[in-house]
């Protein structure tokens, strides 16, 4: 029974897409993988405040700027400068926490196999 050109090729192609897979992606370095883009979302009065604090930053070192440029600005220094912060947060509380979870043996270590030893302790302190 012969199967039909559409089944054929698809199983061919199947075929064919496992042979390169199983030959050449050793040799590809594919890039990390990525998650979504982290969308930073500032609270109103966080924004107002950041807002406000690049109007004076504007005035006391350079010219002054209005609400809509220092609100531009403030977007573009989240969605450009923000994910070099988060990571580098992200890498230290990962850092932290690998160091911490290495003090756990130390921290919350507790003997086994004590009973003996504590009935003889006792043993030795009534006689």
């Amino acid at each position: 029974m012969a199967l039909p050109l559409e089944v054929a090729a698809a199983v061919a192609a199947a075929s064919i897409n496992r042979f390169v897979a199983s030959r050449y992606t050793a040799d590809i370095n594919f890039p990390p993988r990525t998650l979504p883009l982290i969308n930073v979302e500032l609270s109103k009065q966080a924004r107002t405040d950041a807002i406000a604090s690049l109007k004076r930053y504007f005035e006391e070192n350079l010219e002054p700027i209005g609400d809509l440029p220092a609100g531009l600005l403030l977007n573009y220094i989240v969605e450009e400068i923000g994910p070099v912060i988060y990571n580098k947060a992200i890498n230290d509380a990962q850092a932290r926490l690998q160091q911490r979870v290495t003090e756990l043996d130390g921290e919350l270590y507790a003997p086994e196999f004590e009973y003996w030893p504590n009935v003889e302790k006792k043993r030795k302190k009534k006689s």
